[in-house]
């Protein structure tokens, strides 16, 4: 037989409040320490894909002939002579056989022109000066990158004698005169920028 005490009717010592009191204290301590040290883990439940294998891009068929070109232009000129003028434009050429996609090296020539703002494409005012690179000086400014094959022109502004030029904003545009004979491919649209020395910051 189970024998159950019968609640005392005798108020509790000092001793036991102090105990009990000692107990609430260390089980609220335990739930206040206790959401610091949990750890949460959160999934979504999705796996991320990996990323794309790299691939090289499908080759240009024999005999696709350039038709297309994009004409990039270096905002701001570089001072290569440490004069405080800048004196050279960095270009890039990248050519195309379109419908396709992967950029091609031809044999032919690149000229580039600059004009005074608002003269290019106009017909009626020459340019300042064309630079043109064919031969060697083309091979020379073949280069491959992430885009594929590309020229990185360099038109000097000393080669118009000086680069303390008596004018500030220009405009650059781009042909290709294919070696075969076909008509030149040009850029699209008029690249300007502004060359000359600019006021100290």
């Amino acid at each position: 037989m189970t024998h159950c005490a019968a609640p005392s009717s005798h108020p509790p010592g000092r001793r036991h409040l102090v105990a009990r009191s000692a107990g609430c204290g260390i089980a609220i301590a335990l739930l206040a320490l206790g959401p610091a040290c949990t750890t949460t883990s959160v999934s979504s439940g999705v796996a991320r894909p990996m990323p794309a294998e790299p691939r090289d891009p499908p080759p240009v068929p024999a005999g696709a002939r350039v038709n297309s070109m994009a004409f990039i232009v270096g905002s701001k000129p570089i001072d290569s002579d440490g004069n405080g003028w800048p004196d050279r434009i960095e270009a890039t050429v990248t050519l195309f056989a379109s419908p396709h996609r992967t950029p091609l090296w031809e044999p032919g020539r690149l000229v580039c022109s600059m004009f005074l703002k608002g003269h290019a494409r106009t017909d009626q005012t020459p340019p300042i000066t064309e630079w043109t690179f064919e031969g060697e000086t083309l091979d020379r400014a073949k280069f491959t990158s992430q885009v594929g094959r590309q020229y990185a022109l360099f038109l000097n502004l000393l080669d118009l004698g000086s680069d303390r030029l008596p004018f500030g904003d220009v405009d650059l545009i781009c042909r290709f005169e294919p070696a075969d004979g076909r008509p030149a491919v040009q850029c699209q649209g008029v690249r300007s920028i502004q060359i000359g020395r600019r006021a100290a910051n």
